[in-house]
């Protein structure tokens, strides 16, 4: 994030404070607090390289981003903020701008991707019976899922009883799945979606029975051109 390597600047002359207010209005861990501030304690004999370096290294601290973070999305809220200045009084250095534009730089927010497995085989454990958004279960590459069925053809199908299910009950079909992650890129959280089912099986003694929409899959994949590209 382009703004943390200037937050040196503009964050020396008061961000004491400002870590200060945050972790008394937070829960963090008293120990946590401690050694936290501790760390940022000024020194005036330390030199100013050597403060910025610890500096930059308290602030790659997770908890420490997110009170900068917050402080940031607080006053990015009051509309009427124009811009944010700082100014060292004991060093006699110049006054700091920080205008609104440059807010977002400091502010962390989550982050998605969407990924879709075209093959996906699901074993359902439970199937929803009737109407209502309510979560599917089965597994998944061996791993349990709770997912939402968004093939409303099937969901209708299953609804008015056409499906019988039984262990072993598998179907072939399009999964997406999205990912959020968290502001420091850590996986906050998985969700799933069947988008189409291709294929069911009602048990494991059973070939796959291929739905229209399975069909229309496997012959545009079993589509050849006639000639090569260029063959006249």
């Amino acid at each position: 994030m382009a703004g943390w390597k200037e937050i040196v600047k503009f964050f020396s002359p008061a961000i004491n404070e400002i870590l200060k207010y945050h972790f008394t209005k937070s829960k963090t861990d008293d120990a946590i607090k401690e050694e936290t501030l501790k760390g940022l304690q000024l020194d005036n004999e330390t030199k100013e390289l050597d403060y910025e370096a610890k500096l930059l290294k308290a602030l790659e601290d997770k908890i420490v981003r997110r009170h900068v973070s917050n402080y940031y999305t607080r006053i990015n809220g009051y509309k009427k903020v124009e811009e944010v200045g700082f100014k060292n009084l004991s060093a006699g250095t110049d006054e700091i701008v920080i205008p609104r534009s440059k807010f977002k730089d400091f502010i962390l927010v989550d982050d998605k991707t969407v990924t879709e497995d075209d093959d996906a085989e699901i074993e359902i454990i439970s199937p929803v019976l009737k109407e209502g958004t309510f979560s599917w279960r089965g597994t998944y590459k061996e791993d349990r899922i709770d997912f939402s069925m968004g093939d409303s053809k099937f969901k209708t199908e299953v609804i008015n009883g056409q499906h019988q299910f039984a262990n072993g009950f598998v179907m072939n079909c399009l999964l997406q799945i999205t990912i959020t992650f968290d502001e420091f890129g850590d996986e906050k959280r998985r969700s799933y979606s069947v988008r189409k089912v291709y294929a069911i099986k009602e048990n494991e003694s059973v070939a796959y029975q291929l739905r229209p929409v399975g069909f229309k899959k496997k012959m545009n994949k079993d589509q050849r051109p006639l000639f090569d590209e260029g063959e006249n």
